[in-house]
């Protein structure tokens, strides 16, 4: 490789790293924290040691990410922009590994595409904006493909040491990144090498990275409860085969798929080259696994953990319809970010976030006219996205000063995400004090409220929530 040319692909590389991040990052601060990206912080901030134990006793399979953003929040904040900030980060790096891999296979235009493809399937600019482990897992694995195709080109072991290693934080990140190994092992195989050879590739690649996330696997078996709410997930046609790449917006689908018959009808064709069977493995493995053990009566599926199959359906749209006239891929191109606009809208919305509530709207309000000694009472039941008692995990300077009336020890000791709560405590609340009360629809609380003599001062719609302000009948 010459070196103006090593120069040329450094460029593009650069510019598709900043674009992507540009683009995933745009809006990333309006959505409110939920109820997922709540759990972050709550195991984020814990001391090192409570942290450990707790991820020994809750909650394995995030707890690399969450050892990462234990970090990250010590030195930037836990702000919206923050937080999801590393996710972000992970797409356009993602991205750029999309590039590199798509040039490298299938040559410039394709690359190309399958970036815009990557970029604006909703999947991941929902996950981009998510403080949670599944970009930084879906990245790891384009960094371990990459890898790979280093490794195929070069000399001796330490290459393949690289692979392992990527392959093996990828699945730590995230656990069911394992089962993208197998197509990495396809990528790390070469029939014309003598067998000892193809042995070290594919182990590093597939065997010892597996080997290396049996204690992940065995200390996520005990914890499998706290996915118990997976077995309420419809498993149809529609979550198994649209969903997990586009989620609501099912008219990008349609719109992919009209492209794609387009470039089949036109002639277009891709080879069943390796790396195509690669990337077919890589896109319907993880999911056949998940969705057949969920049938099975193992309940282990949710759309959104098949994002690390989207590198693998970008490449692949990207090599199909790479080989059109530049006008023709123009258009393409073009169609793709048209119909991938109302989703990244939509998903930069304050209420954008699965419940549809907005948890900062009703912090920032309490927040902003209580006073120090009143009391808090927040709904804790309901739909894990819409549970207002979510906010103060998610936003706990808001009720600082506040007393919490329902309290009884946190959720460390209970090893769950929940606080362990009692029946409101009416007797500490000293009688000038108000309480403010966020509930679904106003309903929770109000006769045990009225029956301790108090009553509603002022009620109001906040994000989505409900917040009313009680007051003593002989107080006002």
């Amino acid at each position: 490789m010459r070196v103006g040319d090593s120069v040329v692909r450094g460029k593009a590389s650069l510019v598709v790293f900043a674009a992507a991040l540009v683009i995933t990052m745009a809006g990333s601060w309006v959505p409110s924290f939920w109820y997922d990206e709540a759990a972050t912080l709550q195991l984020a901030r814990l001391p090192l040691p409570e942290f450990f134990g707790f991820v020994m006793q809750r909650d394995a399979v995030h707890g690399l990410y969450a050892f990462v953003m234990h970090g990250w929040i010590q030195v930037f904040g836990e702000s919206e922009f923050s937080v999801r900030f590393p996710s972000a980060l992970a797409v356009a790096v993602g991205a750029t590994g999309v590039f590199h891999l798509g040039r490298r296979w299938f040559g410039v235009a394709p690359g190309i595409l399958a970036v815009v493809v990557f970029v604006a399937l909703p999947r991941i600019t929902t996950q981009g904006i998510e403080a949670r482990s599944y970009a930084m897992g879906t990245a790891l694995l384009v960094v371990a493909a990459v890898l790979v195709a280093w490794a195929r080109e070069r000399r001796g072991w330490a290459p393949w040491v690289a692979v392992g290693a990527a392959a093996t934080a990828s699945v730590w990140m995230f656990a069911y990144g394992l089962f993208v190994l197998p197509a990495l092992a396809l990528l790390a195989d070469d029939p014309t090498l003598a067998w000892r050879t193809r042995v070290v590739r594919v182990s590093a690649a597939l065997v010892v990275p597996g080997l290396l996330a049996a204690p992940l696997v065995l200390a996520m078996i005990p914890q499998r409860g706290q996915v118990a709410w997976l077995s309420e997930q419809d498993v149809n046609l529609y979550t198994v085969l649209i969903e997990p790449m586009f989620g609501s917006a099912f008219w990008m689908a349609i719109g992919l798929a009209l492209l794609v018959a387009v470039a089949v009808r036109a002639g277009w064709r891709v080879t069943l080259s390796s790396p195509v069977v690669s990337l077919l493995v890589w896109l319907l493995l993880p999911g056949t696994v998940l969705v057949t053990l969920s049938l099975a009566g193992m309940p282990v599926f949710t759309p959104r953990y098949l994002t690390v199959s989207a590198p693998a359906l970008a490449l692949l749209v990207g090599s199909l319809l790479g080989g059109a006239r530049r006008r023709s891929l123009v258009a393409a191109t073009v169609l793709i970010c048209v119909l991938a606009v109302p989703h990244v809208i939509a998903s930069r919305l304050p209420t954008a976030k699965p419940g549809g509530i907005d948890l900062r709207a009703a912090a920032s309000f309490i927040a902003s006219h209580a006073r120090p000694g009143d009391a808090i009472l927040l709904e804790a039941g309901g739909p894990a996205g819409t549970r207002p008692r979510v906010a103060i995990a998610a936003y706990p300077d808001a009720f600082a000063g506040l007393r919490d009336i329902a309290f009884a020890s946190s959720y460390v000791g209970t090893g769950t995400y929940s606080d362990s709560l009692v029946d409101p405590k009416f007797t500490e609340v000293p009688g000038d004090a108000d309480i403010w009360v966020v509930t679904r629809d106003g309903s929770a609380f109000a006769q045990q409220l009225a029956a301790n003599g108090y009553a509603p001062a002022s009620v109001r719609d906040v994000g989505g929530l409900t917040v009313g302000e009680w007051r003593r009948d002989d107080a006002r």
